[in-house]
């Protein structure tokens, strides 16, 4: 029973209603009349909200809500103000961003592991090498989880990414340190060679790359170390290591024929 408007009044002059909500009916406490005719407006909407309305209400709360930006869409562009990425680039990354909320992808993985996806993607589209360590240089973790996200996003976007070579990244290399052109111009040589012999097939390019200016760095006399190529590379030192091995091969053998043909 709920307390109904004081200035009601029954037949005997109860100044005394009440509202019986199991029945739906206003009666005097006194003599028990039911005052259903007699009952007036007294401005309150007291039958509680059926189930369509307030799922309606549900509903529009859920919408207000589903038109703010996703997490991830947030995230990249707080990366894009940190890393101050080409136009391009930050033109494609948003166009990536926008094509990954339309096909719903992205279930399974973090807001930051898809915004940083959508900025190497970017970067691989636009046809500038861009190493993982960029983003996750000290989690290796992550990194797996962005490398798979990513083959899964070119996947089922379907986009189409060049293939990008070992001497592409040697200016993204030089402008983390620098070196003089003639290391440059001669281990720009060295790869062509390389690719050419098929003898860096499958391995890193960002990795022959190192170890191609370590090797040319070697010749010409400008000192670098390996552990110093592969912090830039964002590779470990055994990578450089054994990716030196292939290019000191490779140098052996055009020595060898170098000799046979003399």
């Amino acid at each position: 029973m709920e307390p109904e408007d004081l200035f009601l009044a029954c037949e005997e002059g109860v100044h005394h209603v009440v509202y019986d909500v199991e029945r739906a009916e206003t009666v005097c406490c006194k003599c028990g009349l039911v005052l259903g005719d007699l009952q007036l407006d007294s401005g309150l909407d007291l039958v509680p909200l059926s189930r369509k309305r307030a799922s309606c209400c549900g509903k529009a709360r859920r919408l207000r809500r589903s038109s703010k930006p996703p997490a991830f869409e947030r995230d990249l562009r707080k990366l894009v103000s940190q890393m101050c990425p080409p136009a391009a680039v930050q033109s494609k990354a948003l166009e990536i961003c926008r094509a990954m909320r339309r096909q719903g992808f992205g279930r399974g993985y973090e807001a930051s592991t898809l915004a940083k996806t959508a900025i190497y993607a970017a970067y691989r589209s636009s046809g500038i090498p861009l190493a993982l360590s960029e983003f996750a240089s000290a989690n290796a973790k992550e990194r797996k989880s962005i490398t798979h996200c990513y083959n899964q996003l070119c996947r089922k976007l379907e986009l189409r990414v060049s293939r990008v070579e070992s001497k592409d990244y040697l200016p993204y290399l030089a402008a983390k340190r620098k070196f003089p052109k003639e290391t440059l111009v001669l281990a720009d040589k060295m790869l062509d060679v390389a690719r050419e012999n098929g003898m860096v097939r499958g391995a890193n390019p960002i990795g022959i790359a190192a170890a191609a200016l370590y090797i040319s760095s070697a010749v010409i006399g400008h000192r670098v170390t390996q552990t110093e190529l592969a912090k830039a590379a964002g590779i470990s030192n055994v990578t450089v290591r054994s990716d030196c091995r292939i290019m000191q091969n490779l140098i052996s053998q055009r020595t060898n024929d170098h000799k046979i043909g003399a």
